[in-house]
C-alpha cells in the first residue's frame, strides 16, 4: 500500500503593491482609525506626527507629498497600522490615488514617489 504523506494543500495568492525590481523597504506605519478601508497600493503622505494619511495634492503641505505606498490593504476600523513601503520597487498597477475614486498616478507623481526613493515597475 502506497503512502501519500500530504496532510493538506495551501494556496497562497496574497496581493501585494511591493516590487521585485528593487526589494523594498516596508515600516509598519500609524493610521487615524475610522477611515474605513484603504487600498493596497495607495499613494501616502506623512502627517507632522508622524503617522501616513491619504495623499491628496490639492491638501496643503505635508499631505500634499507622496512619500509612501500602502503595500497591503488595511481596514481602519479593525487597525490603526499597516504596512507601509517607503524605499524600493512598487508594481505600477497597483498605485491609486484616492481612498474613494482610486484613480491612477499621472506621471508627475510617479515622478514624486521616484524622488522619494520608490520606483515603479
Amino acid at each position: 500500500m502506497p503512502i501519500n504523506g500530504a496532510l493538506g494543500t495551501v494556496s497562497y495568492d496574497d496581493v501585494r503593491a511591493r516590487g521585485a525590481g528593487h526589494h523594498p523597504v516596508i515600516v509598519v506605519g500609524t493610521f487615524a482609525a475610522d477611515q474605513g478601508i484603504l487600498p493596497l497600493g495607495l499613494l501616502l503622505a506623512r502627517q507632522a506626527d508622524g503617522s501616513y494619511a491619504e495623499y491628496d495634492a490639492a491638501e496643503e503641505a505635508p499631505l500634499n507629498a507622496a512619500v509612501a505606498v500602502l503595500d497591503e490593504n488595511l481596514d481602519t476600523a479593525k487597525s490603526t497600522s499597516g504596512l507601509v513601503i517607503i524605499h524600493g520597487s512598487v508594481q505600477l498597477q497597483h498605485l491609486k490615488v484616492g481612498i474613494v475614486a482610486k484613480a491612477a498616478p499621472s506621471a508627475a507623481e510617479i515622478a514624486a514617489l521616484r524622488d522619494a526613493t520608490i520606483y515603479t515597475e
